[in-house]
């Protein structure tokens, strides 16, 4: 019988585990770490999530992502004038 570890007490989360806390595909968490957006490691040939780092992963995604929607709300002056 195989022993299956709950991911909610693992320091280091799998593939299959981290995509689907993020709710995405496996194939396009794969592709976030191999990009060095997301962080992982690897262990051998493993590739591995440690679970605190992408906890403030995704706090951090969500203050950004926050910051640029207060902006926009704000009125961001970034944008060029349209001519008339």
């Amino acid at each position: 019988m195989k022993h299956q570890c709950s991911h909610q007490n693992s320091l280091l989360l799998t593939l299959p585990e981290v995509a689907r806390l993020l709710r995405v595909s496996q194939r396009t968490a794969w592709t976030w770490a191999k990009a060095g957006k997301l962080p992982s490691l690897r262990i051998g040939r493993c590739l591995r999530f440690p679970r605190q780092a992408v906890e403030k992963w995704i706090e951090q995604e969500l203050a950004s992502q926050s910051g640029r929607a207060d902006s926009a709300v704000e009125g961001d002056n970034s944008l060029p004038d349209q001519p008339q």
